[in-house]
């Protein structure tokens, strides 16, 4: 059984630049004055701007801000340039990163995916009418303060992280398939490790084996390998740090 992507064709433009801030007391009010990304709804329409706050020993603000080129109706066909500016404790602009093109079905996330007590931001990019959705993963560190873009994921169920340390995302192909990719961090880029393809019954059980059209190759595994390893974890929401 082959996996259905959504035919949704996106460019998803990437610049990273350094960009000199400042902390002139206006703008530090403009900033705290937007609402959180969190409690913000995107439905249809320009999205509004709005902040992510980070409670890890970098304390770093995430300030969103969207462009709409050609507004039109509806979250699925929406689409926006998204700029997010990466401040310090001092107000300080010390990086910004765009992409381009995405659509408007929800903000941008941080998640503690790396367990390294540093979280990582998490941008959606599109999302197909099957509701199978990509997100790209961006990552700094205390050694490299600079956020780079690791990859790309499916989040479908959003973003998870398994109890064995992968990072985990999933889509979907018609109701009863599930397919379930695990990644890990080789330094700042995100590498695909094992794929797996989930199948429920309409009694609610389930079979599990090895996608062959997945990122398993990676894992130096053979089928059944990975379907004894890879079926058998446990995962949950990534959540950033507290």
């Amino acid at each position: 059984m082959s996996r259905f992507w959504p035919t949704v064709a996106l460019v998803a433009g990437v610049l990273i630049t350094a960009a000199c801030g400042h902390s002139d007391k206006a703008d530090g009010d403009a900033t705290t004055a937007l609402p959180l990304c969190a409690d913000v709804h995107t439905d249809s329409g320009a999205p509004p701007d709005c902040r992510l706050v980070s409670r890890d020993h970098a304390g770093l603000t995430f300030v969103v801000r969207h462009r709409v080129p050609t507004p039109t109706s509806g979250a699925y066909t929406q689409k926006a340039d998204v700029t997010i500016e990466v401040t310090g404790r001092d107000g300080a602009v010390r990086q910004t990163l765009s992409e381009s093109g995405t659509q408007t079905f929800g903000e941008p996330q941080l998640a503690n995916l790396a367990d390294d007590n540093r979280d990582q931001l998490v941008v959606p990019l599109w999302i197909g009418a099957n509701g199978n959705a990509t997100l790209a993963v961006y990552r700094a560190t205390d050694a490299d303060p600079d956020f780079v873009r690791a990859g790309e994921i499916g989040g479908l169920f959003g973003v998870n992280r398994s109890t064995n340390g992968y990072v985990v995302g999933s889509s979907k192909s018609g109701p009863a398939d599930k397919y379930i990719d695990f990644w890990r961090f080789d330094g700042a880029k995100l590498v695909g490790v094992a794929g797996i393809i989930q199948t429920y019954t309409a009694d609610g059980s389930s079979t599990c084996k090895a996608n062959d059209e997945g990122n398993h190759q990676n894992s130096g595994m053979t089928d059944d390998e990975v379907a004894q390893k890879f079926c058998a974890e446990k995962y949950t929401r990534a959540e950033p740090v507290h």
